[in-house]
């Protein structure tokens, strides 16, 4: 109950009887409560490192707005990640669809709001990340509890600001519960962790046998100018699907002599096009738009920067032509793209060359 309703039930109730099951804005103790200090541009990252960490994450992401919940779970989907939003933008019947993809397990992260997420009941959540603190110390009790449920061990991840550490102590003071200070996890922990789960595999991995050697002797030969630092090296750049490891393996190749390690031969082109936030454009319109345009789901996009009047993006040099030919055939609203290598083409108009020509002409005075 709220503190205006307790109020009431005080000024016209004689001698109500509270019945409740369970203790009033009590979190659960099988849940463990951490926060990272964190400015707002930092925290995306920050959520992308923590699903990395986990493989069998299974979370609701909570965001105070609508528009944060499109941002973070549109980045998510733009990385590949199995995400979809929740928020009241939607229609009743979208939201049943989306919580039956996520009851159904084939999304593993939701994004949601307070307000749309009243009512989920699901079984087995691992993680709830708060991207940031409720306004209500009472409602972070209720996304808590989304976890931990049945006996199982749950986490809760909160993002603060330096400022919020007060409201922290509110919740503890609360809630009877204990947040513990965590380092934020970076993309090296990422990486050595993906290096700690790789290495087990292949030392798990069989070896081959003798029959089997004959065939790989070609293979042998021409792997045996390498270190065996190279080799595994290169081992790692072909099985680790990182941004951390790409990096990591281009500073250890400098150390190696003659060594290819971490190259690649596909390249990413830069496009703009004229179209950005004042046409509601979000990466999601973006990747809709290059798969519509090049008829396929396995085009490589790189960074996605929206501004007011255009957006730039990465794409896969091998399809750049072909954007170039058939995206300009396509309007988001009434607006016809164009696109473009350079800002500076979108917004150029015919010039009068005339103006500019320098007149011999006297004047009199």
């Amino acid at each position: 109950l709220s503190e205006k309703v307790k109020k009431l039930t005080k000024a016209y109730m004689q001698k109500p009887l509270v019945i409740a099951t369970s203790s009033a804005n009590k979190a659960a103790d099988t849940v463990k409560h951490i926060y990272y200090t964190s400015n707002k541009n930092k925290r995306y990252d920050i959520i992308r490192n923590i699903i990395d960490l986990n493989k069998d994450i299974y979370t609701i992401v909570f965001c105070r707005t609508r528009r944060e919940t499109k941002d973070i779970s549109a980045n998510l989907i733009r990385d590949n990640y199995k995400a979809k939003v929740l928020n009241g933008d939607l229609t009743q019947s979208e939201r049943d669809e989306v919580m039956d993809q996520f009851r159904k397990k084939y999304i593993n992260i939701l994004v949601a709001t307070d307000v749309a997420s009243r009512g989920i009941d699901v079984n087995n959540l691992s993680h709830i990340i708060n991207y940031n603190l409720p306004d209500d110390p009472e409602v972070y009790v209720h996304r808590s509890g989304r976890t931990g449920r049945a006996g199982n061990e749950g986490l809760s991840i909160v993002f603060i600001s330096k400022r919020e550490k007060r409201r922290i102590k509110e919740i503890e003071k609360l809630s009877k519960i204990l947040f513990i200070e965590n380092q934020i996890p970076t993309e090296s922990d990422v990486f050595k962790s993906q290096i700690n789960s790789f290495s087990d595999k292949l030392t798990e991995a069989p070896i081959p046998s003798d029959k089997d050697k004959a065939i790989f002797e070609r293979l042998y030969r021409r792997l045996s100018n390498f270190t065996k630092e190279e080799i595994i090296g290169k081992i790692i750049s072909l099985n680790i699907q990182s941004k951390k490891s790409q990096e990591v393996i281009l500073d250890r190749k400098k150390d190696l002599p003659n060594s290819k390690i971490g190259q690649s031969n596909s390249k990413l082109s830069k496009l703009i096009i004229n179209v950005g936030r004042s046409n509601r454009v979000t990466p999601e319109t973006i990747i809709k738009l290059i798969n519509k345009t090049t008829r396929t789901r396995d085009v490589s996009i790189g960074k996605i920067d929206i501004r007011k009047k255009y957006t730039a993006f990465e794409v896969d040099s091998n399809m750049r032509d072909v954007i170039f030919s058939k995206m300009k055939n396509i309007r988001i609203g009434r607006t016809k793209i164009i696109v473009s290598d350079s800002n500076q083409n979108l917004f150029k108009s015919p010039v009068n060359k005339n103006r500019f020509k320098k007149r011999n002409r006297r004047v009199k005075y």
